[in-house]
């Protein structure tokens, strides 16, 4: 009988070790990003690195420079809908991605500097970014059933990076669709550029645009757990903090009546959302007007309004379940006089906003009697209370048009105003179509302010 030898192989486990590359000044770093792998860091040197390609970052693989102010980046190349750092890789998975300390400039051609889709676990912080067409940094999240999450971007200072029209504007930080737990902190976006982008590199059916738009906007896209029919998007368990954003007067579109806006929640869901600490030169928008009504779509709170010129309004609030707290609303000290509403609803939609809070807030007017809060739409349980309000006579709360008829029960109680006040008041529409069913004016103090 013939001896039989047996082999057993014994598979090890393969780990590359991590490597920090250097990237040499005169060098592309799309080169040495192609060649890296997972757990790799690319490392950017102090000086400035010129004429770069887009380059794509694959899951794991990290950049960081010498400091924001020691390495500058600079890129000038036109591709629709791409970033100069692409963070791409399996759709829903952890990118465990993070790039800093560094510059990046964008030249008023390139479309943007970060683009993320749908890779979590991404960092992006100690960074200045300028001058890109779209956005400074983009976050899409296509899929309902896998949202982009994880997200944490701080100590940033992003300037002029994104633009506008007669008929829209995009975000200097820009998101898309479905997200979950964005931290957004410790930042200043400046937006206060109008001027247009024309380069000769960039297409003529994409010039003409101001150069600046909002500072943040979080919107709807498609679905592509819908077969990318349905537009749609959700944004839950998110907290922005400590943030300044600093926008120009007006707009040069449309005889400057497209709207000047810090920052923008447009047509999208938002469940467990808090906004606080932050500094505003124009309006906080929530708006994605439906029946759906979480504990808490928003929580407001802390953050200060010192309105420039040409801001008419500061606030919308097209949810249900929003609170709005302990913030200072400032048109005083710029001496603004053209106060259409300080708040409200005013889109011209009848769905019922039930649930919103607005209390311990300091509103302060120069020469004026506005609407404190306008609606067209109809609102229910609805609390404006402990509020002190400093300059003119204003009427707290004003229903603009039959689209607002239907409205449940307002409270306005324990508020305190420098002078007078009207609880109610109606605008192309009368008391008989838009009068609420119960108004509760309860405990409130005027003539009371110094």
């Amino acid at each position: 009988m013939k001896n039989v030898l047996t082999f057993f192989f014994v598979l090890l486990p393969f780990t590359l070790t991590a490597r920090d590359i250097t990237v040499p000044l005169g060098q592309k770093i799309s080169t040495y990003a192609a060649q890296a792998n997972a757990g790799d860091r690319l490392l950017l040197q102090a000086g400035t690195y010129e004429d770069q390609d887009y380059i794509t970052l694959k899951a794991g693989i990290s950049v960081k420079g010498a400091g924001k102010d020691r390495t500058l980046v600079k890129v000038k190349q036109w591709a629709w809908y791409t970033g100069f750092f692409n963070l791409r890789d399996t759709p829903g998975s952890n990118g465990n991605i993070e790039i800093s300390d560094m510059t990046l400039d964008g030249q008023n051609v390139s479309w943007s500097a970060v683009r993320n889709e749908e890779l979590g676990a991404i960092k992006i912080h100690d960074i200045i970014i300028r001058n890109f067409y779209r956005s400074a940094i983009e976050l899409v999240g296509y899929k309902s059933t896998l949202p982009l999450q994880n997200i944490e971007i701080y100590n940033f200072l992003i300037e002029n990076s994104s633009n506008e029209n007669n008929n829209s504007a995009n975000g200097n930080i820009q998101a898309y669709g479905f997200l979950n737990n964005i931290m957004i902190h410790h930042g200043t976006i400046i937006h206060n550029n109008g001027d247009e982008l024309d380069d000769p590199l960039i297409p003529q059916e994409a010039r003409g645009f101001g150069k600046s738009g909002y500072a943040i906007k979080f919107q709807e896209t498609y679905d592509a757990d819908n077969g990318y029919q349905a537009v749609t998007g959700k944004i839950t368990n998110s907290r922005f903090y400590a943030l300044k954003m600093v926008a120009k007067a007006t707009s040069k579109f449309n005889g400057g009546y497209t709207p000047t806006i810090n920052f923008e929640f447009f047509n999208i869901e938002t469940e467990n959302i808090e906004i606080s600490d932050c500094d505003f030169n124009s309006a906080l928008s929530l708006e994605k007007e439906n029946s759906r009504k979480p504990a808490l779509s928003a929580y407001v709170r802390n953050n200060r309004f010192k309105v420039i010129q040409g801001v008419s309004s500061v606030l919308e609030i097209a949810l249900s379940n929003v609170v709005v707290e302990d913030n200072e609303f400032n048109w005083l000290e710029n001496k603004v006089t053209n106060v259409w509403g300080a708040a409200g609803q005013y889109n011209g939609k009848t769905t019922l906003l039930t649930g919103q809070r607005i209390r311990r807030n300091k509103f302060l007017f120069y020469n004026q009697n506005p609407i404190l809060f306008r609606y067209d739409s109809a609102i229910g349980d609805w609390i404006f209370e402990y509020n002190t309000i400093i300059g003119g006579s204003p009427t707290v709360l004003g229903f603009q048009g039959s689209t607002s008829a239907g409205s449940q029960t307002v409270t306005i109680q324990g508020n305190t105003f420098q002078y007078t006040f009207t609880p109610v008041g109606y605008v192309n529409t009368t008391e008989s179509v838009s009068k609420p069913a119960v108004i509760n004016v309860n405990n409130n103090k005027t003539n009371a302010v110094n």
